[in-house]
């Protein structure tokens, strides 16, 4: 006699493993009604007998439980009694956490406030003549973009203290802007060391002939 089972999906792996030893594998088939199943052929000599029975599919999570097998003499068929339901730990996913986002600096409407902005950003190392000459050229940048376009580069030649041929920690501006007035600004204090921070102090009138942009 037979077991009927309908798992879904129909073609999931179904087996039977029994408490005598024994291990029958379902065969998918119709039932007498035409409903499509799987059947295992089960020994007459088992009756209230314990059993596993397991269905597993690639794309699904395993059913896996005991039960008892029971003989129903009036319709001739084997019922699984499901028995000991055990209940499966749940699956713990750990999600990183989302990276902390650089924050926008506000926008700043005074040089100094251009300047700070573009120093916390974190990516210039005063303490070095590079991390300053490059602080110098993303702040003549910002300053030309955003304040003024008479904001540039003050020149530097041969043997002058310079970066990529500008001076290191000083530019100027051509024509008054507002409440600033023309001329060169020193922008880094105790520049290419320990103790270099941001500023904006006026050093003398500009140099037109010195004056150029983009670096």
């Amino acid at each position: 006699m037979y077991l009927t089972i309908y798992p879904n999906p129909i073609d999931s792996n179904c087996v039977l493993h029994h408490d005598a030893g024994w291990i029958v594998k379902g065969v998918i088939g119709s039932d007498a009604n035409g409903r499509e199943c799987q059947t295992f052929n089960v020994p007459d000599t088992t009756n209230m007998w314990g059993c596993i029975l397991q269905i597993t599919h690639p794309d699904k999570v395993t059913f896996n439980n005991r039960g008892l097998l029971a003989y129903d003499s009036i319709n001739s068929r084997w019922l699984f009694y499901l028995d000991d339901v055990t209940l499966a730990d749940p699956v713990i996913v750990e999600v990183p956490a989302p990276p902390t986002p650089v924050p926008t600096p506000p926008h700043a409407d005074t040089p100094i406030g251009v300047i700070n902005s573009v120093y916390h950003t974190g990516l210039y190392d005063l303490s070095t003549h590079d991390g300053c000459g490059q602080f110098l050229e993303a702040c003549v940048t910002a300053l030309h973009d955003e304040m003024s376009k008479n904001y540039g580069h003050l020149r530097k030649t041969g043997s002058q203290n310079q970066y990529n041929g500008h001076a290191v920690d000083a530019l100027q501006l051509l024509v008054r802007d507002g409440e600033t007035k023309a001329g060169v600004y020193d922008i880094i204090l105790s520049s290419e060391s320990p103790d270099a921070k941001p500023a904006f102090n006026y050093v003398g009138e500009p140099r037109p002939d010195l004056w150029y942009y983009p670096a």
